[in-house]
């Protein structure tokens, strides 16, 4: 490996640090000097999708109620040794960026056009990150709370024209023999493709007991639903989901476990329902994933005092939803009486579409949102919910 390429290694990882949403990079730097060349050996890098610094001061406040403590995101702040950062994440043909654009200035070091993968306007195909690490035989991973062919993973592991292109997403992975592989889309990997990955030595798992029991000197596919993850607020309120579907930190333990004992490793650990809950305006279900997100951090920052020549990064691509705390009342004293109503909720928004198909009227909706999410509202407001749900 050349010296270029290990800067680069290094000016990805460090480039990781610089989002919208303030993220922070910690590792034992005396000890990754004392290593003569001042690069660290394994990287853990950290993406929280979707994640404005509004949303992580939501998920602090609300850890404190739920948890008794912040996040360890916001702890990492105040740590010797942590450095903090911003970076102007726009793509090449918008001042917002997508996640795939986002993940892909990280995989490649270049702006490219939303919806791309490691991808010019002009169709030339960038070396992704795993493939530069594939020649000097670091060990990598990918595990994510998506389907694991989803944007942001792909920014690291693929070059494609399209983000859509699941299936040539999911066929770069399989060529670079990329080690570690954890997150949902069992709906989108047929019979075909999964031959093809038996063929490459992987193993393939589909629930969280079959996770416990892999061989971890195998390569392994780990696709525990049919699309996305279901969101942290569901798992823990549906004990069917917790005995098939592990969480973020459970998978991040055991991609440690593979790759931690290897000279040379890379991980992304992504809590991608973030996004998708922040898109949705669900505060409830953002903040409980994304706490879901930091015990996975916990996770690498244990791993990391038993191994200080790694490198943490923590980080976002973008925010959505522009989630924020409102001060309400005289001197704003009403808003913390406000989030125990994010407590009572008992499912993510995503659940809440389902679930409404199945109320015939407008009592049987009031009642519903009342026992699930704690909110009161007339008939007429009911009434138009039908309506929108029936088109």
């Amino acid at each position: 490996m050349s010296f270029s390429r290990r800067n680069f290694i290094v000016a990805a990882a460090t480039a990781a640090a610089g989002a919208i949403s303030a993220p922070y990079i910690a590792t034992n730097m005396r000890a990754a000097a004392s290593r003569g060349d001042g690069i660290p050996s394994k990287i853990i890098h950290y993406v929280s999708d979707g994640t404005s610094p509004s949303m992580v001061t939501i998920s602090d406040v609300f850890s404190k109620m739920i948890r008794g403590r912040g996040l360890c995101w916001m702890e990492m702040s105040r740590t010797e040794g942590a450095f903090t950062g911003l970076m102007d994440m726009a793509s090449l043909n918008s001042c917002v960026t997508d996640s795939s654009a986002a993940s892909s200035s990280w995989g490649s070091g270049s702006r490219i056009n939303n919806g791309a993968v490691n991808c010019l306007p002009d169709g030339t195909l960038l070396k992704p990150l795993y493939e530069l690490l594939r020649e000097p035989h670091w060990k990598r991973g990918l595990v994510t709370t998506t389907e694991i062919t989803h944007a942001t993973p792909a920014g690291f592991g693929s070059a494609c024209k399209s983000r859509g292109d699941t299936t040539e997403i999911a066929n770069y992975y399989r060529t670079l023999g990329i080690d570690v592989l954890l997150g949902g889309g069992q709906s989108l990997y047929n019979e075909e493709m999964l031959a093809s990955y038996d063929r490459y030595g992987y193993q393939i798992i589909k629930t969280s007991d079959e996770l416990k029991k892999i061989d971890i000197n195998k390569k392994v596919l780990g696709l525990f639903a049919g699309g996305h993850l279901p969101m942290t607020i569901d798992w823990l309120n549906h004990k069917s989901l917790q005995k098939t579907v592990p969480q973020l930190a459970e998978m991040t333990a055991k991609a440690l476990e593979m790759l931690g004992e290897h000279e040379h490793f890379i991980l992304q650990v992504e809590g991608g329902r973030v996004d998708h809950a922040c898109h949705a305006s669900d505060a409830p279900g953002a903040a409980y994933d994304h706490i879901a997100f930091d015990d996975a951090i916990q996770v690498g920052l244990d791993y990391q005092k038993k191994h200080p020549d790694t490198l943490i990064v923590v980080t976002a691509d973008h925010g959505c939803g522009g989630p924020s705390m409102n001060g309400m009342g005289s001197n704003y004293t009403s808003t913390p009486k406000l989030l125990p109503n994010m407590k009572n909720a008992l499912g993510s928004f995503e659940r809440l579409t389902g679930d409404l198909k199945k109320c015939e009227n407008a009592v049987q909706v009031q009642r519903y949102l009342k026992e699930k999410y704690s909110v009161q509202i007339g008939v007429d407001k009911a009434d138009l919910l039908l309506l929108a749900r029936d088109g």
